[in-house]
């Protein structure tokens, strides 16, 4: 995927990712686009509830 989503943003077709929430692996890669600066269409992963659920976990 993250192939992919170089070598569209290289050929200026990138508009924006969808990912979409609703278990581990979408959370996951709402965390991967965020860290890695790839635009997320809709609610931002910094501005979802996730990253405070994580951080609850890793201090559970």
């Amino acid at each position: 995927m993250h192939n992919i989503i170089l070598k569209e943003k290289s050929k200026g077709n990138l508009i924006g990712i969808i990912a979409q929430f609703g278990g581990q692996t979408p959370i996951k890669l709402a965390k991967f686009l965020h860290e890695n600066f790839l635009p997320i269409i809709g609610t931002q992963y910094s501005q979802s509830i996730y990253p405070k659920i994580e951080t609850d976990l890793e201090n559970f």
